[in-house]
């Protein structure tokens, strides 16, 4: 299914939130990392470069390359999952590309028009194509870290489909992750079940900051 941006689904736990951001800065820090060695090698085609670099993560993803520079690269049209109902899908993305000890790394991504789609059925949380990414094979995850980089979010939207209700959730924002990230965060479900209670027409609206790479409260 599509994320519709008009469509509302219930508030996402912070947890499942902050796996849902991370999910999505890796896959497209993924992309964009293996645009940067491209670069460095540019006998090969970039295409191949971005195709062998999601596979070994076992993910399936279309895109296409508008430009790549020793500082700036760019994709646009990524879709991950199936196209006919992606999992995630970003209309343009923008990375700027900063060296330490020579070696390329993703020093700050433009998001314009993500678009996520996730899961919480049975307890379990799924984001489909990105779970290789999200969870991976380990038992025991190293605890959840915010990517030290600077990211400006146009317009991103998510739709939850859970056992109580579907949630829409909308952020736009601009900042350090680790420190100085400020945006606004708003969510809505035009329906919640849980047991014998039940909400209609539920809505939240607030301002949300990082600090220090933890999250405060900026105003609701």
């Amino acid at each position: 299914m599509v994320v519709d941006a008009d469509n509302e689904a219930p508030p996402v736990r912070p947890v499942r939130r902050r796996r849902g951001m991370w999910a999505l800065l890796a896959v497209v820090g993924l992309l964009l990392a293996a645009l940067a060695a491209a670069w460095l090698s540019r006998e090969r085609i970039a295409s191949e470069v971005v195709r062998d670099a999601l596979a070994e993560q076992g993910i399936e993803a279309r895109y296409e390359i508008v430009s790549i520079g020793t500082r700036r690269a760019v994709l646009r049209n990524i879709v991950i999952g199936d196209p006919a109902r992606p999992d995630l899908s970003i209309e343009r993305a923008t990375v700027r590309i900063g060296y330490g000890f020579g070696l390329p790394g993703i020093d700050a991504l433009h998001l314009v028009r993500p678009r996520l789609h996730g899961r919480y059925i049975d307890g379990r949380f799924s984001l489909g194509a990105l779970d290789p990414l999200l969870f991976g094979e380990e038992e025991a995850p190293a605890p959840f870290e915010l990517p030290d980089l600077h990211l400006t979010v146009e317009d991103g939207r998510a739709l939850l489909d859970s056992d109580f209700g579907r949630v829409g959730l909308s952020l736009s924002g601009e900042g350090w992750l680790r420190d100085g990230f400020a945006g606004e965060l708003a969510a809505s479900a035009p329906e919640l079940a849980a047991g014998d209670c039940t909400a209609g027409g539920a809505t939240l609206y607030g301002r949300i900051a990082i600090a220090n790479a933890r999250h405060k409260p900026a105003g609701l």
